[in-house]
């Protein structure tokens, strides 16, 4: 298991839902109720990633969304193995990817063999950058 070095900037949100599947997913805002709230990212169409939940809260709890820094993060596992340096984003589960196109949310951390649910470490970043190279480390 990585080292998670807990150094980022984390959002107080609640949770649109019971979040006990969510943690380490990336998750994005929601439109429900005047209050800054969070469900979990389709990485399709929609808001952008907020960022990764770190605990699992109840519904209609306060939870830690980290929106920039290093975290522990869920990879999908489904298709190719992560290696360090890889642009990431969130993909239809809100667990990371391998970034497709130019836009990307984070940088692998640690090496990924395809398998799902696998938790690893990212450094991430708010919203979606556009990547200005390659995706080789």
């Amino acid at each position: 298991m990585p080292v998670n070095y807990n150094k980022g900037f984390d959002l107080p949100l609640t949770a649109c839902g019971d979040a006990n599947t969510w943690q380490y997913n990336f998750v994005m805002p929601s439109g429900a109720g005047s209050e800054k709230r969070f469900i979990p990212s389709n990485g399709a169409s929609g808001p952008v990633p907020l960022g990764v939940l770190q605990d699992d809260p109840q519904s209609t709890n306060v939870g830690a969304v980290r929106v920039f820094g290093s975290t522990l993060v869920k990879y999908d596992g489904s298709g190719t193995a992560i290696v360090y340096g890889d642009f990431i984003m969130a993909g239809s589960t809100g667990m990371a990817v391998i970034a497709a196109g130019s836009i990307v949310q984070g940088i692998a951390l640690t090496a990924i063999a395809s398998g799902a649910s696998i938790i690893g470490e990212a450094f991430i970043f708010p919203g979606g950058w556009s990547a200005l190279a390659d995706n080789t480390p």
